[in-house]
């Protein structure tokens, strides 16, 4: 599907004519018509109702002409990226993280970002904790954010509070506690605890010497061992919601996530605004 059968067809739309349409692109109402049937083809459905005074839309055309718009946009916003990259005129931003980032936050994120700042472009990198620093100092990246930076991370380098994360407790539908609206560490007596390991040092320890033998790091890499986890109706401690079973506040205090940066500039400024601004709206999911 070309940018030049959408225009077409949106001339027809607007002009509700063939030959009105061809007039204004200059071109031949039998080329129009070629175009339009070669789209109407492409989907599978006819787009418009011709009699012999016009065209009107079908059901269909009106269900597709606000979506092809929008594509039409997307094809020429594009573009104008692609040229003023060529130009260098796009700033970019690079971030770097140690977390696998949800999908959605990632996507909302830049998406934010860039319609805010036209001329701006984000990049995320994720890396290990160890490469964080030297990425940064190498000037290979802007900036990193982390979650949960323990004491001796890091140390003398500026950063900045982007917001917390509720730690949650992950249960099935079908477990014992599904239904409290809050999870202490009273609550866990029962079952196996998994925690994950971005949770800081202290929890781990406070954890360990309650319940021994019962707690379990969770692999932050491995999904699939938190879906296996919880069908032996455990509990997990992990440092957000996530998408599927039950996601309960446990009560413990907020982790902080912090962006590490070496200098000040306009960029990262809106990079915050952008992220607090996508975590007020939206807090359930920063990371996988």
């Amino acid at each position: 599907m070309d940018s030049a059968k959408l225009e077409t067809f949106l001339y027809v739309c607007k002009e509700k004519s063939f030959t009105k349409a061809a007039e204004k692109l200059f071109i031949t109402p039998a080329a129009i018509k070629k175009q339009i049937d070669s789209l109407e083809n492409e989907i599978g459905t006819p787009l418009f109702l011709r009699t012999a005074s016009g065209c009107t839309l079908t059901p269909a055309g009106e269900i597709f002409q606000p979506r092809a718009r929008k594509i039409l946009n997307l094809i020429y916003d594009s573009v104008e990226a692609a040229r003023q990259a060529k130009k260098e005129q796009l700033q970019k931003l690079h971030i770097g993280h140690s977390v696998r980032l949800h999908y959605a936050f990632a996507s909302s994120l830049a998406t934010y970002y860039t319609e805010a700042y036209p001329g701006e472009f984000l990049l995320f990198d994720r890396m290990k904790k160890t490469e964080l620093l030297s990425s940064l100092k190498d000037r290979a990246i802007d900036g990193f954010f982390y979650i949960n930076p323990q004491k001796g991370d890091f140390p003398h380098v500026p950063n900045i509070l982007l917001g917390t994360s509720q730690i949650h407790a992950i249960v099935q539908q079908n477990h014992p506690l599904s239904k409290r609206k809050m999870i202490t560490f009273q609550d866990l007596g029962l079952y196996d605890i998994f925690i994950s390991a971005v949770l800081d040092h202290d929890l781990y320890e406070s954890l360990e010497s309650r319940f021994g033998a019962r707690l379990h790091i969770l692999d932050k890499e491995d999904r699939n061992s938190l879906i296996f986890s919880l069908q032996r109706n455990a509990i997990i401690l992990y440092p957000c919601p996530v998408d599927h079973d039950i996601s309960i506040p446990f009560g413990y205090p907020p982790l902080e996530i912090r962006l590490y940066y070496l200098k000040e500039q306009p960029n990262l400024q809106h990079f915050i605004q952008q992220f607090q601004k996508l975590l007020a709206a939206n807090a359930r999911t920063v990371i996988m």
